[in-house]
């Protein structure tokens, strides 16, 4: 059970949630909607999923009890972002910046390199398009896992992916 947590991202079948302290988050799989910045209790059952530990709830398992809450996201480079020792940002709310590399022909993502020689691999949300390689962004979202296991940001709408002129 998680007594209280904030929403920092909420995406189709599955939410970001954080500590109120923001020390922890984590994946929620749920079909209940919710939207950021809400604040809900969730009781479920904790599993993993490509390298990522989720909370599987049922539908009657996630109650909101508050609303408009804002949380402002952790600020990473990518070698921090990707780090596998340390403390965890997975389910954080993060921004990380730098230049993209591989756009992925069907645009649904592309890696981001800051400098640090390590590609983080960057989720466009559907109907988005990813910026044209070269660019310079900064981009903000999830930190999460995806299959490999491959540390990914996932961005909540196109307006987590800020183009820097």
């Amino acid at each position: 059970k998680i007594s209280t947590a904030i929403v920092v991202g909420a995406f189709s079948g599955f939410f970001y949630i954080e500590d109120m302290d923001r020390a922890a988050g984590i994946k929620v799989v749920s079909s209940t909607t919710v939207a950021v910045g809400d604040e809900v209790s969730v009781i479920g059952i904790l599993n993993s999923a490509d390298g990522e530990r989720v909370v599987t709830a049922p539908a009657l398992g996630v109650v909101v009890i508050g609303v408009g809450h804002i949380v402002r996201p952790i600020g990473m480079n990518g070698r921090s972002f990707a780090s596998t020792s340390g403390l965890s940002n997975i389910g954080l709310l993060t921004s990380i910046w730098g230049k993209v590399g591989v756009v992925d022909p069907s645009g649904s993502f592309f890696y981001l390199d800051d400098g640090s020689s390590i590609g983080i691999k960057v989720l466009v949300p559907p109907g988005v398009s990813a910026p044209a390689s070269g660019r310079y962004v900064i981009c903000t979202g999830c930190a999460g896992m995806t299959p490999g296991p491959v540390a990914v940001l996932r961005c909540r709408t196109g307006a987590d992916i800020v183009i820097v002129e």
